[in-house]
């Protein structure tokens, strides 16, 4: 289990939109991450339950907590 601190909004992007513009956007708050996934050199995190867009950047984060080790 892996959850990601926003402190800060963060760019929301859909998995196919990844080296474009973000979509949207996901306030801040704590967020599971269902899949993190590496896209060229960056890191990205998928979150459940916030609907789409769901992916943000890994720099868009602030904290992690759990196991956030990437599926590779």
């Amino acid at each position: 289990q892996c959850t990601v601190v926003l402190t800060a909004p963060a760019p929301a992007y859909t998995s196919n939109t990844l080296s474009g513009a973000p979509s949207g956007e996901i306030p801040p708050g704590e967020y599971q991450v269902g899949v993190a996934a590496k896209y060229s050199t960056s890191l990205w995190y998928g979150l459940n339950n916030v609907g789409t867009p769901n992916y943000i950047h890994s720099g868009s984060v602030a904290e992690l907590k759990g196991n956030c080790d990437t599926n590779e």
